[in-house]
């Protein structure tokens, strides 16, 4: 496959279109093959247009490695938007500045997250962030913000815009260890391209089950993600928010 020339989309189509039966996420609930993800995707996009979503819009998503993550980042990027990523320890100080730099739309956290709810959270801040007119919160559904579960209901309605390999679709911000975090936007020729060489550096094929530890917030965790688009692999996901879970789940999936 020559990555520099698709799109997400293209890859998840493609997959559900050759293997759909082939298993595309395993680890806790249900698993999904590629041709549940690919339903899924599309239903949560038109859901996603519903709200307002339009190509090039930026949506900030903070979520751990769930399914839900994986939805919804391939939901906004099959609608032409951009997705910035949020790493789940932020909470207010770190995520104010950071949508308003990135200007988003929509913003997309958990209902509950230990004693927190980041979806409350940033319900809160859009009163001072003027471009964020949109919080769905996944999980328990909260006042004033869009129930994530509820996206899903919209598959007669999507019409998916064309998109180019050459379009913006991630937004990844530096550390900041030595100044404020910078904004990096990233474009699918670059980004999947690399994924693509590298799987077939790694012989990774449509057989193998692959686990990211490191989060889908992180540019290694996504790396993981795309090697398994490109690929037809299956990503593994462990329990959420259970760490004596790890082992027992590694050996599962062994």
């Amino acid at each position: 496959m020559q990555a520099t020339g698709d799109t997400l989309w293209n890859w998840l189509e493609a997959r559900a279109g050759a293997a759909p039966d082939s298993p595309a996420i395993s680890g806790p609930g249900k698993p999904l093959s590629y041709g549940d993800l690919a339903r899924g995707v599309r239903t949560t996009a038109g859901g996603l247009q519903a709200l307002g979503l339009r190509k090039g819009d930026t949506v900030a998503i903070q979520l751990p490695n769930t399914e839900a993550f994986v939805l919804a980042f391939l939901a906004v990027t099959a609608c032409g938007g951009v997705v910035q990523t949020l790493h789940m320890p932020y909470r207010q100080a770190e995520l104010g500045h950071l949508l308003e730099h990135s200007g988003a739309r929509m913003a997309i956290g958990l209902s509950a997250f230990r004693d927190l709810s980041p979806a409350a959270e940033m319900l809160a801040m859009a009163a001072t962030l003027p471009k964020l007119e949109t919080v769905i919160a996944v999980g328990k559904p909260i006042q004033g913000a869009e129930d994530f579960a509820a996206l899903g209901g919209f598959a007669g309605t999507v019409t998916l815009p064309d998109v180019s390999p050459d379009d913006p679709y991630l937004l990844l911000y530096t550390s900041g260890t030595t100044a404020s975090p910078k904004g990096v936007p990233h474009s699918y020729r670059g980004f999947l391209g690399n994924a693509a060489r590298c799987a077939g550096q790694m012989a990774i094929t449509a057989d193998e089950t692959m686990l990211s530890v490191a989060p889908y917030t992180h540019l290694y965790g996504l790396f993981v993600m795309h090697m398994c688009l490109a690929t037809g692999a299956a990503q593994a996901l462990l329990p959420a928010f259970d760490p004596q879970g790890f082992l027992p789940a590694l050996v599962h999936l062994k």
